[in-house]
Protein backbone atom coordinates (compact mmCIF):
# COMPACT_ATOMS: atom_id res chain seq x y z
CA UNK A 1 0.00 0.00 0.00
CA UNK A 2 1.28 3.72 -0.96
CA UNK A 3 1.71 6.08 1.66
CA UNK A 4 -1.10 8.12 -0.07
CA UNK A 5 -3.03 5.48 0.19
CA UNK A 6 -2.28 4.57 3.86
CA UNK A 7 -2.92 8.34 4.42
CA UNK A 8 -6.36 8.66 2.50
CA UNK A 9 -7.68 5.52 4.60
CA UNK A 10 -6.28 6.97 8.04
CA UNK A 11 -7.94 10.08 7.45
CA UNK A 12 -11.13 8.38 6.36
CA UNK A 13 -11.18 6.33 10.04
CA UNK A 14 -10.92 9.54 11.93
CA UNK A 15 -13.64 11.28 9.75
CA UNK A 16 -16.07 8.53 10.88
CA UNK A 17 -14.98 8.57 14.43
CA UNK A 18 -15.67 12.77 14.19
CA UNK A 19 -18.89 11.27 12.54
CA UNK A 20 -18.26 12.25 8.60
CA UNK A 21 -18.53 9.68 5.69
CA UNK A 22 -15.59 8.78 3.30
CA UNK A 23 -15.98 10.58 0.06
CA UNK A 24 -16.74 7.05 -1.01
CA UNK A 25 -19.50 6.63 1.08
CA UNK A 26 -23.37 7.06 0.12
CA UNK A 27 -23.70 8.57 3.22
CA UNK A 28 -21.13 11.10 2.26
CA UNK A 29 -23.45 14.77 2.01
CA UNK A 30 -21.87 15.03 -1.79
CA UNK A 31 -22.82 11.30 -2.61
CA UNK A 32 -26.33 10.81 -4.61
CA UNK A 33 -27.14 14.36 -4.44
CA UNK A 34 -29.58 14.47 -7.40
CA UNK A 35 -31.43 11.03 -5.93
CA UNK A 36 -32.20 12.86 -2.08
CA UNK A 37 -33.23 16.16 -4.10
CA UNK A 38 -35.50 13.53 -6.31
CA UNK A 39 -36.78 11.90 -2.55
CA UNK A 40 -37.54 15.75 -1.51
CA UNK A 41 -39.17 16.72 -4.24
CA UNK A 42 -41.40 13.49 -3.80
CA UNK A 43 -42.04 14.23 -0.15
CA UNK A 44 -43.11 18.23 -1.17
CA UNK A 45 -45.34 16.77 -4.03
CA UNK A 46 -47.14 14.30 -2.40
CA UNK A 47 -48.51 16.93 0.29
CA UNK A 48 -49.38 19.51 -2.09
CA UNK A 49 -50.85 16.90 -4.46
CA UNK A 50 -53.01 15.32 -1.98
CA UNK A 51 -54.27 19.25 -1.04
CA UNK A 52 -55.16 19.54 -4.20
CA UNK A 53 -57.11 16.63 -5.37
CA UNK A 54 -58.79 16.29 -1.71
CA UNK A 55 -60.09 20.10 -2.89
CA UNK A 56 -61.92 18.68 -5.63
CA UNK A 57 -63.03 15.26 -3.63
CA UNK A 58 -64.89 17.16 -0.94
CA UNK A 59 -67.78 16.56 -2.86
CA UNK A 60 -67.15 12.62 -3.19
CA UNK A 61 -66.88 12.95 0.83
CA UNK A 62 -70.01 14.11 1.47
CA UNK A 63 -71.84 11.52 -0.69
CA UNK A 64 -69.86 8.78 1.21
CA UNK A 65 -70.41 9.36 4.55
CA UNK A 66 -74.05 10.92 3.69
CA UNK A 67 -73.18 14.22 5.19
CA UNK A 68 -73.80 17.84 4.38
CA UNK A 69 -71.68 19.50 2.12
CA UNK A 70 -70.62 22.49 4.83
CA UNK A 71 -69.91 19.39 7.01
CA UNK A 72 -67.57 17.80 4.32
CA UNK A 73 -65.76 20.62 3.90
CA UNK A 74 -63.89 20.05 6.90
CA UNK A 75 -62.25 17.44 5.28
CA UNK A 76 -60.71 20.27 3.62
CA UNK A 77 -60.58 22.85 6.33
CA UNK A 78 -59.11 20.40 9.40
CA UNK A 79 -56.26 19.77 7.46
CA UNK A 80 -55.69 23.83 6.03
CA UNK A 81 -56.44 24.53 9.88
CA UNK A 82 -53.14 22.53 11.13
CA UNK A 83 -51.24 22.95 8.35
CA UNK A 84 -50.95 26.84 8.70
CA UNK A 85 -50.97 26.94 12.41
CA UNK A 86 -47.70 24.10 12.77
CA UNK A 87 -45.76 25.08 10.13
CA UNK A 88 -43.26 27.75 11.36
CA UNK A 89 -43.29 26.09 14.38
CA UNK A 90 -41.95 22.78 12.91
CA UNK A 91 -40.17 24.72 11.06
CA UNK A 92 -37.95 25.94 13.74
CA UNK A 93 -37.69 22.64 15.47
CA UNK A 94 -36.52 21.24 12.15
CA UNK A 95 -33.79 24.05 12.72
CA UNK A 96 -32.65 22.55 16.23
CA UNK A 97 -33.09 19.07 15.92
CA UNK A 98 -32.24 18.46 12.17
CA UNK A 99 -34.31 18.67 9.10
CA UNK A 100 -33.54 15.23 7.64
CA UNK A 101 -34.92 13.76 10.96
CA UNK A 102 -37.92 16.12 11.04
CA UNK A 103 -38.54 15.30 7.65
CA UNK A 104 -38.26 11.65 7.77
CA UNK A 105 -40.52 11.79 11.06
CA UNK A 106 -42.94 13.99 9.19
CA UNK A 107 -43.73 12.23 5.59
CA UNK A 108 -43.44 8.71 8.11
CA UNK A 109 -46.37 10.54 9.87
CA UNK A 110 -48.02 11.97 6.66
CA UNK A 111 -48.24 7.99 5.20
CA UNK A 112 -49.68 6.76 8.50
CA UNK A 113 -52.22 9.42 8.24
CA UNK A 114 -53.62 8.91 4.43
CA UNK A 115 -53.73 4.59 5.70
CA UNK A 116 -55.83 5.56 9.06
CA UNK A 117 -57.93 8.38 6.36
CA UNK A 118 -58.52 5.90 4.10
CA UNK A 119 -59.98 3.14 6.43
CA UNK A 120 -61.87 5.21 9.20
CA UNK A 121 -65.61 4.27 8.93
CA UNK A 122 -67.08 7.74 10.54
CA UNK A 123 -65.83 11.11 9.45
CA UNK A 124 -65.36 12.51 12.60
CA UNK A 125 -62.56 10.22 12.78
CA UNK A 126 -61.49 10.89 9.00
CA UNK A 127 -61.18 14.96 10.13
CA UNK A 128 -59.04 14.35 12.65
CA UNK A 129 -56.96 12.44 11.18
CA UNK A 130 -56.64 14.54 8.29
CA UNK A 131 -55.80 17.58 11.28
CA UNK A 132 -52.82 14.99 12.49
CA UNK A 133 -51.95 14.80 8.41
CA UNK A 134 -52.19 18.39 8.06
CA UNK A 135 -49.50 18.69 11.13
CA UNK A 136 -47.05 16.14 9.30
CA UNK A 137 -47.38 18.22 6.41
CA UNK A 138 -46.54 21.40 7.65
CA UNK A 139 -43.17 19.46 8.79
CA UNK A 140 -42.28 18.56 5.72
CA UNK A 141 -42.90 21.88 3.11
CA UNK A 142 -40.12 24.00 5.80
CA UNK A 143 -37.92 21.07 6.21
CA UNK A 144 -37.60 20.35 2.41
CA UNK A 145 -36.49 24.20 1.34
CA UNK A 146 -34.06 24.14 4.30
CA UNK A 147 -32.32 20.78 2.72
CA UNK A 148 -32.26 22.30 -0.30
CA UNK A 149 -30.56 25.12 0.32
CA UNK A 150 -27.75 23.33 2.36
CA UNK A 151 -27.49 20.65 -0.30
CA UNK A 152 -26.82 23.47 -3.39
CA UNK A 153 -25.05 26.86 -2.97
CA UNK A 154 -24.87 29.66 -5.09
CA UNK A 155 -26.17 30.62 -8.58
CA UNK A 156 -27.18 26.83 -8.61
CA UNK A 157 -29.00 26.86 -5.75
CA UNK A 158 -31.68 29.10 -8.19
CA UNK A 159 -32.04 26.01 -10.56
CA UNK A 160 -33.05 23.52 -7.33
CA UNK A 161 -35.66 26.23 -6.38
CA UNK A 162 -36.92 26.47 -9.62
CA UNK A 163 -37.93 22.66 -9.89
CA UNK A 164 -38.96 22.76 -6.28
CA UNK A 165 -41.45 25.74 -7.05
CA UNK A 166 -42.70 23.72 -10.61
CA UNK A 167 -43.02 20.29 -8.38
CA UNK A 168 -44.47 21.98 -5.46
CA UNK A 169 -47.24 24.26 -7.36
CA UNK A 170 -47.66 21.69 -10.06
CA UNK A 171 -48.69 19.14 -7.85
CA UNK A 172 -51.85 21.30 -6.74
CA UNK A 173 -52.79 21.15 -9.92
CA UNK A 174 -51.99 17.79 -10.82
CA UNK A 175 -53.90 16.92 -7.54
CA UNK A 176 -56.94 18.21 -9.33
CA UNK A 177 -57.14 16.08 -12.01
CA UNK A 178 -55.76 12.99 -9.86
CA UNK A 179 -58.88 13.44 -7.64
CA UNK A 180 -61.04 14.07 -10.61
CA UNK A 181 -60.17 10.90 -11.84
CA UNK A 182 -60.42 9.12 -8.26
CA UNK A 183 -64.09 10.46 -7.58
CA UNK A 184 -64.99 8.29 -10.50
CA UNK A 185 -63.53 4.97 -9.21
CA UNK A 186 -65.76 2.43 -6.99
CA UNK A 187 -63.54 3.63 -3.70
CA UNK A 188 -63.87 7.09 -4.14
CA UNK A 189 -61.58 10.04 -2.46
CA UNK A 190 -59.92 5.87 -0.77
CA UNK A 191 -57.80 5.52 -3.54
CA UNK A 192 -56.22 8.42 -3.29
CA UNK A 193 -54.92 7.77 0.51
CA UNK A 194 -53.99 4.21 -0.35
CA UNK A 195 -51.81 5.44 -3.35
CA UNK A 196 -50.40 8.43 -0.78
CA UNK A 197 -49.92 5.78 2.20
CA UNK A 198 -47.33 3.53 0.04
CA UNK A 199 -45.56 6.54 -1.82
CA UNK A 200 -44.76 8.38 1.59
CA UNK A 201 -43.61 5.12 3.37
CA UNK A 202 -41.03 4.29 0.64
CA UNK A 203 -40.53 8.11 0.75
CA UNK A 204 -39.84 8.09 4.38
CA UNK A 205 -37.68 5.25 4.17
CA UNK A 206 -35.65 6.70 1.31
CA UNK A 207 -34.88 10.42 2.99
CA UNK A 208 -34.33 8.04 6.36
CA UNK A 209 -31.43 5.88 4.87
CA UNK A 210 -30.08 8.92 3.25
CA UNK A 211 -30.48 11.67 4.63
CA UNK A 212 -31.77 11.64 8.12
CA UNK A 213 -29.39 8.74 9.27
CA UNK A 214 -26.09 10.62 8.06
CA UNK A 215 -27.71 13.83 9.85
CA UNK A 216 -28.20 11.75 12.64
CA UNK A 217 -24.43 10.42 13.00
CA UNK A 218 -22.69 13.95 12.47
CA UNK A 219 -24.60 15.70 15.40
CA UNK A 220 -25.11 12.52 17.63
CA UNK A 221 -22.92 13.60 20.16
CA UNK A 222 -24.97 16.65 20.90
CA UNK A 223 -28.54 15.19 20.32
CA UNK A 224 -29.43 15.38 23.64
CA UNK A 225 -28.44 18.75 23.91
CA UNK A 226 -30.35 19.35 20.61
CA UNK A 227 -33.71 18.09 22.08
CA UNK A 228 -33.04 19.82 25.04
CA UNK A 229 -32.99 23.23 22.95
CA UNK A 230 -36.16 22.16 21.60
CA UNK A 231 -37.66 22.12 25.34
CA UNK A 232 -36.73 25.88 25.78
CA UNK A 233 -38.59 26.75 23.14
CA UNK A 234 -41.06 29.66 24.19
CA UNK A 235 -44.04 27.98 25.26
CA UNK A 236 -46.30 30.90 25.31
CA UNK A 237 -45.24 32.55 22.11
CA UNK A 238 -45.45 29.04 20.35
CA UNK A 239 -48.64 28.77 21.92
CA UNK A 240 -49.67 32.06 21.34
CA UNK A 241 -48.66 31.91 17.48
CA UNK A 242 -50.55 28.24 16.65
CA UNK A 243 -53.67 29.23 18.48
CA UNK A 244 -53.54 32.52 16.66
CA UNK A 245 -53.39 31.12 13.35
CA UNK A 246 -55.78 28.09 14.07
CA UNK A 247 -58.41 30.42 14.52
CA UNK A 248 -57.57 32.71 11.88
CA UNK A 249 -58.19 29.86 9.53
CA UNK A 250 -61.42 29.10 11.43
CA UNK A 251 -62.66 32.36 11.21
CA UNK A 252 -62.29 32.89 7.71
CA UNK A 253 -63.29 29.71 6.63
CA UNK A 254 -66.67 29.95 8.46
CA UNK A 255 -66.51 33.87 7.13
CA UNK A 256 -67.43 32.72 3.65
CA UNK A 257 -70.66 32.31 4.50
CA UNK A 258 -71.56 35.09 7.05
CA UNK A 259 -69.64 36.75 8.94
CA UNK A 260 -72.91 38.02 10.95
CA UNK A 261 -72.63 34.27 12.82
CA UNK A 262 -70.35 34.43 15.88
CA UNK A 263 -68.51 31.36 14.66
CA UNK A 264 -66.96 33.77 12.13
CA UNK A 265 -66.22 37.14 14.01
CA UNK A 266 -65.77 35.92 17.45
CA UNK A 267 -62.63 33.68 16.58
CA UNK A 268 -61.42 36.58 13.77
CA UNK A 269 -60.86 39.34 17.02
CA UNK A 270 -59.66 36.57 19.06
CA UNK A 271 -56.97 35.40 16.19
CA UNK A 272 -56.07 38.81 15.77
CA UNK A 273 -55.57 39.90 19.59
CA UNK A 274 -53.29 36.67 19.65
CA UNK A 275 -51.42 37.07 16.54
CA UNK A 276 -50.75 40.71 17.99
CA UNK A 277 -49.97 39.55 20.88
CA UNK A 278 -47.48 36.98 19.68
CA UNK A 279 -45.32 39.92 17.86
CA UNK A 280 -45.28 42.28 21.06
CA UNK A 281 -44.12 39.53 23.02
CA UNK A 282 -41.48 37.94 20.73
CA UNK A 283 -39.96 41.16 19.52
CA UNK A 284 -40.01 42.74 23.06
CA UNK A 285 -38.98 39.43 24.91
CA UNK A 286 -35.27 40.70 26.31
CA UNK A 287 -37.33 44.08 27.38
CA UNK A 288 -39.47 41.85 29.33
CA UNK A 289 -37.02 39.65 30.82
CA UNK A 290 -35.38 42.68 32.01
CA UNK A 291 -38.33 44.48 33.69
CA UNK A 292 -39.23 41.31 35.61
CA UNK A 293 -35.51 40.63 36.65
CA UNK A 294 -35.51 42.59 39.91
CA UNK A 295 -39.18 40.92 40.75
CA UNK A 296 -38.09 36.54 40.33
CA UNK A 297 -35.99 33.90 41.40
CA UNK A 298 -32.39 33.89 40.26
CA UNK A 299 -33.56 30.45 38.84
CA UNK A 300 -36.75 31.45 37.06
CA UNK A 301 -34.40 34.24 35.72
CA UNK A 302 -31.83 31.75 34.37
CA UNK A 303 -34.72 29.24 32.61
CA UNK A 304 -36.05 32.43 30.91
CA UNK A 305 -33.18 34.10 29.53
CA UNK A 306 -32.67 30.51 27.90
CA UNK A 307 -35.55 30.59 26.09
CA UNK A 308 -36.01 30.02 22.59
CA UNK A 309 -38.52 32.49 21.29
CA UNK A 310 -40.54 30.78 17.90
CA UNK A 311 -39.31 33.60 15.69
CA UNK A 312 -36.10 35.60 16.30
CA UNK A 313 -35.97 38.95 15.50
CA UNK A 314 -32.60 38.22 13.45
CA UNK A 315 -35.06 36.53 11.07
CA UNK A 316 -38.03 38.97 11.49
CA UNK A 317 -35.43 41.62 10.46
CA UNK A 318 -33.84 40.13 7.79
CA UNK A 319 -32.75 41.59 4.68
CA UNK A 320 -36.02 41.27 2.26
CA UNK A 321 -37.75 39.06 4.63
CA UNK A 322 -41.00 41.11 5.71
CA UNK A 323 -41.44 42.40 2.16
CA UNK A 324 -41.59 38.67 1.23
CA UNK A 325 -44.20 37.98 3.65
CA UNK A 326 -46.51 40.66 2.98
CA UNK A 327 -45.92 40.12 -1.07
CA UNK A 328 -46.77 36.28 -0.87
CA UNK A 329 -49.69 37.04 1.37
CA UNK A 330 -51.52 38.83 -2.02
CA UNK A 331 -49.19 36.54 -4.49
CA UNK A 332 -50.62 33.01 -2.92
CA UNK A 333 -54.15 34.76 -2.61
CA UNK A 334 -54.28 35.38 -6.40
CA UNK A 335 -53.04 32.53 -7.70
CA UNK A 336 -55.44 30.77 -5.50
CA UNK A 337 -58.14 32.63 -6.81
CA UNK A 338 -57.49 31.62 -10.34
CA UNK A 339 -57.11 28.28 -9.77
CA UNK A 340 -60.79 28.00 -8.32
CA UNK A 341 -61.96 30.32 -10.86
CA UNK A 342 -60.93 27.66 -13.38
CA UNK A 343 -62.16 24.63 -11.66
CA UNK A 344 -65.42 25.39 -10.38
CA UNK A 345 -67.15 27.93 -12.39
CA UNK A 346 -66.36 24.94 -15.35
CA UNK A 347 -68.81 22.67 -13.17
CA UNK A 348 -70.81 25.28 -11.52
CA UNK A 349 -72.07 27.71 -14.42
CA UNK A 350 -71.29 25.38 -17.75
CA UNK A 351 -71.89 22.07 -15.97
CA UNK A 352 -69.39 20.35 -16.65
CA UNK A 353 -68.30 17.17 -15.29
CA UNK A 354 -65.71 17.05 -12.48
CA UNK A 355 -62.60 15.17 -14.14
CA UNK A 356 -63.14 17.81 -17.07
CA UNK A 357 -63.29 20.72 -14.67
CA UNK A 358 -60.15 19.21 -13.24
CA UNK A 359 -58.32 18.77 -17.11
CA UNK A 360 -59.13 22.29 -17.75
CA UNK A 361 -56.84 23.33 -15.16
CA UNK A 362 -53.49 22.05 -16.99
CA UNK A 363 -52.53 25.31 -18.94
CA UNK A 364 -51.50 26.63 -15.54
CA UNK A 365 -49.62 23.44 -14.87
CA UNK A 366 -48.03 23.97 -18.14
CA UNK A 367 -47.67 27.70 -17.82
CA UNK A 368 -45.67 26.67 -14.43
CA UNK A 369 -44.03 23.42 -15.92
CA UNK A 370 -42.17 26.13 -18.83
CA UNK A 371 -41.41 28.67 -16.72
CA UNK A 372 -39.62 27.01 -14.59
CA UNK A 373 -37.88 25.10 -16.76
CA UNK A 374 -36.45 28.54 -18.75
CA UNK A 375 -35.57 29.48 -14.76
CA UNK A 376 -33.52 26.66 -14.17
CA UNK A 377 -31.85 26.12 -17.92
CA UNK A 378 -31.00 29.79 -17.02
CA UNK A 379 -30.80 30.57 -13.23
CA UNK A 380 -29.23 34.17 -14.12
CA UNK A 381 -31.98 35.02 -16.61
CA UNK A 382 -33.32 37.65 -13.72
CA UNK A 383 -32.18 39.24 -10.67
CA UNK A 384 -34.19 37.91 -7.39
CA UNK A 385 -35.77 40.95 -6.98
CA UNK A 386 -36.55 41.62 -10.61
CA UNK A 387 -38.04 37.88 -10.59
CA UNK A 388 -41.05 39.21 -7.75
CA UNK A 389 -41.47 42.00 -9.72
CA UNK A 390 -41.87 40.02 -13.12
CA UNK A 391 -43.78 37.38 -11.83
CA UNK A 392 -46.65 39.19 -10.23
CA UNK A 393 -46.72 41.47 -12.81
CA UNK A 394 -47.48 38.46 -14.98
CA UNK A 395 -50.27 36.93 -12.28
CA UNK A 396 -51.69 40.53 -12.70
CA UNK A 397 -52.29 39.99 -16.38
CA UNK A 398 -53.52 36.44 -15.86
CA UNK A 399 -56.36 37.78 -13.24
CA UNK A 400 -57.13 40.66 -15.82
CA UNK A 401 -58.93 38.22 -18.25
CA UNK A 402 -60.96 36.74 -15.05
CA UNK A 403 -62.63 40.43 -15.07
CA UNK A 404 -64.89 40.09 -18.17
CA UNK A 405 -66.19 36.54 -17.37
CA UNK A 406 -69.95 38.53 -17.74
CA UNK A 407 -69.15 40.27 -21.15
CA UNK A 408 -67.77 37.32 -23.37
CA UNK A 409 -70.51 34.60 -25.13
CA UNK A 410 -69.35 31.47 -26.47
CA UNK A 411 -66.20 29.75 -25.91
CA UNK A 412 -65.28 31.24 -23.00
CA UNK A 413 -63.05 28.97 -21.80
CA UNK A 414 -60.60 29.11 -24.76
CA UNK A 415 -60.84 32.82 -24.61
CA UNK A 416 -60.28 33.63 -21.46
CA UNK A 417 -59.92 31.23 -18.66
CA UNK A 418 -57.30 29.20 -21.17
CA UNK A 419 -54.99 32.44 -20.65
CA UNK A 420 -55.94 33.11 -17.05
CA UNK A 421 -54.85 29.93 -15.85
CA UNK A 422 -51.86 30.04 -18.41
CA UNK A 423 -50.69 33.05 -17.84
CA UNK A 424 -50.87 32.53 -13.56
CA UNK A 425 -49.41 29.79 -14.09
CA UNK A 426 -46.25 31.67 -15.82
CA UNK A 427 -46.18 34.57 -13.07
CA UNK A 428 -46.78 32.14 -9.96
CA UNK A 429 -43.69 29.86 -11.14
CA UNK A 430 -41.67 33.07 -11.75
CA UNK A 431 -42.22 34.01 -8.58
CA UNK A 432 -42.24 31.30 -6.25
CA UNK A 433 -39.19 30.26 -7.67
CA UNK A 434 -37.09 33.53 -6.94
CA UNK A 435 -39.12 33.84 -3.80
CA UNK A 436 -37.81 30.91 -2.20
CA UNK A 437 -34.21 32.14 -3.14
CA UNK A 438 -34.66 35.24 -1.44
CA UNK A 439 -36.73 34.49 1.69
CA UNK A 440 -34.52 31.33 2.53
CA UNK A 441 -31.42 32.13 0.93
CA UNK A 442 -30.87 35.87 2.63
CA UNK A 443 -32.52 33.95 6.18
CA UNK A 444 -29.70 33.40 8.54
CA UNK A 445 -28.56 30.12 8.40
CA UNK A 446 -29.47 28.44 11.49
CA UNK A 447 -33.61 29.54 10.53
CA UNK A 448 -33.71 28.15 7.09
CA UNK A 449 -36.31 25.83 7.84
CA UNK A 450 -38.04 28.46 10.49
CA UNK A 451 -38.31 31.07 7.44
CA UNK A 452 -39.88 28.45 5.02
CA UNK A 453 -42.47 28.26 7.72
CA UNK A 454 -43.08 31.88 8.44
CA UNK A 455 -43.48 32.31 4.42
CA UNK A 456 -45.23 29.62 4.02
CA UNK A 457 -47.74 30.71 6.78
CA UNK A 458 -48.19 34.23 5.31
CA UNK A 459 -49.26 32.31 2.11
CA UNK A 460 -51.76 29.83 3.61
CA UNK A 461 -53.51 32.86 5.16
CA UNK A 462 -53.31 34.72 1.80
CA UNK A 463 -54.77 31.54 0.28
CA UNK A 464 -57.65 31.05 3.67
CA UNK A 465 -58.35 34.97 2.81
CA UNK A 466 -59.10 34.45 -0.56
CA UNK A 467 -61.31 30.88 -0.32
CA UNK A 468 -63.17 33.52 2.39
CA UNK A 469 -63.47 36.14 -0.35
CA UNK A 470 -64.39 33.81 -3.09
CA UNK A 471 -67.65 32.01 -1.39
CA UNK A 472 -68.94 35.71 0.10
CA UNK A 473 -68.79 36.45 -3.02
CA UNK A 474 -70.34 33.59 -4.57
CA UNK A 475 -72.87 33.29 -2.05
CA UNK A 476 -74.66 29.54 -0.93
CA UNK A 477 -78.38 30.07 -2.65
CA UNK A 478 -78.93 29.00 -6.00
CA UNK A 479 -79.35 31.54 -8.91
CA UNK A 480 -79.44 31.79 -12.60
CA UNK A 481 -76.73 31.21 -14.76
CA UNK A 482 -76.45 35.13 -15.88
CA UNK A 483 -76.12 36.17 -12.11
CA UNK A 484 -73.50 33.69 -11.40
CA UNK A 485 -71.53 35.15 -13.78
CA UNK A 486 -71.70 38.46 -12.74
CA UNK A 487 -70.30 36.95 -9.32
CA UNK A 488 -67.70 35.21 -11.07
CA UNK A 489 -67.29 38.67 -12.36
CA UNK A 490 -66.66 39.84 -9.21
CA UNK A 491 -64.31 37.50 -7.93
CA UNK A 492 -62.27 37.98 -11.18
CA UNK A 493 -61.70 42.02 -9.51
CA UNK A 494 -61.00 40.12 -6.08
CA UNK A 495 -58.18 38.87 -7.82
CA UNK A 496 -56.49 41.65 -9.65
CA UNK A 497 -56.95 43.34 -6.91
CA UNK A 498 -54.78 41.30 -5.09
CA UNK A 499 -52.38 40.74 -7.86
CA UNK A 500 -52.07 44.10 -8.22
CA UNK A 501 -51.51 45.19 -4.65
CA UNK A 502 -48.66 41.99 -5.10
CA UNK A 503 -47.03 43.86 -7.97
CA UNK A 504 -46.87 47.40 -5.95
CA UNK A 505 -45.34 45.77 -2.64
CA UNK A 506 -42.71 44.00 -4.88
CA UNK A 507 -41.72 46.91 -6.27
CA UNK A 508 -41.84 49.32 -3.36
CA UNK A 509 -40.63 46.74 -0.49
CA UNK A 510 -37.87 44.62 -1.76
CA UNK A 511 -34.00 45.40 -2.19
CA UNK A 512 -31.32 43.38 -3.99
CA UNK A 513 -30.43 39.83 -2.88
CA UNK A 514 -27.30 39.41 -1.19
CA UNK A 515 -24.72 38.28 -2.90
CA UNK A 516 -24.40 34.26 -2.72
CA UNK A 517 -21.50 33.26 -1.25
CA UNK A 518 -20.47 30.54 -4.11
CA UNK A 519 -21.62 28.45 -6.91
CA UNK A 520 -22.69 24.88 -5.63
CA UNK A 521 -20.96 23.11 -8.68
CA UNK A 522 -17.70 25.32 -7.53
CA UNK A 523 -18.34 23.49 -3.95
CA UNK A 524 -19.03 20.28 -5.28
CA UNK A 525 -16.40 18.17 -3.15
CA UNK A 526 -16.06 18.53 0.60
CA UNK A 527 -12.33 18.80 1.08
CA UNK A 528 -11.36 17.23 4.12
CA UNK A 529 -8.75 20.01 5.67
CA UNK A 530 -6.16 18.71 8.26
CA UNK A 531 -6.00 21.21 10.87
CA UNK A 532 -3.01 20.65 13.41
CA UNK A 533 -0.54 18.70 11.65
CA UNK A 534 2.81 18.43 13.03
CA UNK A 535 5.64 17.11 10.91
CA UNK A 536 8.54 15.99 12.58
CA UNK A 537 12.07 15.08 10.65
CA UNK A 538 12.27 11.96 13.26
CA UNK A 539 8.88 10.91 12.79
CA UNK A 540 6.37 9.84 10.25
CA UNK A 541 3.82 9.84 11.79
CA UNK A 542 1.17 12.88 11.91
CA UNK A 543 -1.60 13.96 14.39
CA UNK A 544 -4.51 15.25 12.37
CA UNK A 545 -7.75 16.05 13.28
CA UNK A 546 -10.02 15.95 10.20
CA UNK A 547 -12.95 18.43 9.27
CA UNK A 548 -15.16 19.05 6.62
CA UNK A 549 -14.97 22.34 5.04
CA UNK A 550 -16.85 23.87 2.07
CA UNK A 551 -14.23 25.82 -0.47
CA UNK A 552 -14.58 27.52 -3.50
CA UNK A 553 -12.77 27.23 -6.53
CA UNK A 554 -9.70 29.50 -6.15
CA UNK A 555 -9.24 28.01 -2.36
CA UNK A 556 -9.43 24.12 -3.63
CA UNK A 557 -6.35 25.62 -6.16
CA UNK A 558 -4.37 27.15 -3.30
CA UNK A 559 -5.04 23.94 -0.91
CA UNK A 560 -3.35 21.34 -3.37
CA UNK A 561 -0.24 22.74 -3.25
CA UNK A 562 -0.19 23.45 0.90
CA UNK A 563 1.10 20.45 2.57
CA UNK A 564 -0.74 18.36 5.19
CA UNK A 565 -4.16 18.80 3.07
CA UNK A 566 -5.58 16.35 1.27
CA UNK A 567 -8.47 17.41 -1.64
Amino acid sequence: MSQAESSSNSLNEVAEKEGEFPIESIFHPNRLKHFKFLCILTALALDFMSLGAMIVLVQDVEKRFNISATKASWSLTSYVITFAGFIAFFGRVGDIVGNGMMMSISIGVFGICSLLCAVIPNFVGFAVFRAFQGMAGAGIVPCSYALVNSMFAGENLQRYFSILSSIGSGTIGVGFVIGGAFAETKIGYKALFYMVFGASILTCMLILLLIGYPEYVRVKSDYSARFKKVTKLDVIGSFTFISGSVLLVVALTDGGDSWKKPSAYVPLVISIILMAAFFAWNLGYQKVLSLLKPHISTGAYKYMESVSVLIPKELLYAHNFAPVLLVSFFAFAAFMVVMYTVVNYSISVEGDAVIVAAVKIMPLIVGLMLANTTIALHQTILKPKNGLIVGTFVCTLGCAFLTALKEVNGNLYWKLLLLSAFLAGVGGAVYFSYMLSMAIGDAPMEYKALAGGVVQTASQFGNEVALSVIVSLLGNGKTNRKELRRRYQNVGYFAIACAAMAFISAITTLRDQLEPSGDEEQQNASVHSVKGCESDESTTHQQCQVTVVQVGFEEDEKMKSQPGRIA
